[in-house]
């Protein structure tokens, strides 16, 4: 009898274990769809500021931010979204900056999302140096600051 419950307890603590494990790797799975949704979004980002600059000159002085958002599907299941904002506000001198922020959301949504990954990048908007207007700027469109932000 002895010997049975030892055996039982033994075998409970491996199994919890074991689950405990499982669970750990599926959240690393979920992080990882994450991860990728926000760079999705943030190359998003990137690619339709890239083809119509515009954009930013054509938000008013009252607009401070864009936004939009896409969801991902696994056949007819909703995976995960991205949902970008771009912050406009300092995108006149003497800043020539905005703000790209691109949030990554794995799992079945709305109901349960497993996992969240933001990432921020400053992108430089001034087509000419600071404090010398006669300079073409060598950093036009580039990364100036990144953030990963992992998970909330």
């Amino acid at each position: 009898m002895l010997l049975s419950l030892i055996l039982l307890a033994l075998g409970t603590c491996f199994l919890t274990i074991r689950v405990m494990q499982y669970r750990g790797v599926d959240l690393g799975r979920w992080s990882a769809v994450a991860a990728a949704l926000a760079e999705a979004g943030m190359e998003d980002a990137r690619i339709k500021l890239a083809r119509d600059p515009a954009v930013l000159a054509s938000t008013g002085d009252d607009q401070r931010t864009v936004s939009w958002s896409e969801k991902m599907y696994d056949g007819s299941t909703v995976v995960g979204a991205y949902a970008v904002t771009v912050d406009v506000s300092r995108r006149l001198p003497p800043y020539g900056v905005v703000v790209v922020t691109a949030v990554g959301t794995a799992g079945p949504l709305p109901a349960s999302p497993r996992a969240r990954r933001i990432l921020t990048a400053e992108i430089d908007v001034s087509p000419t140096v600071r404090g010398n207007v006669l300079v073409s700027n060598p950093s036009y469109f580039r990364v100036i600051n990144w953030r990963d932000s992992g998970c909330p």
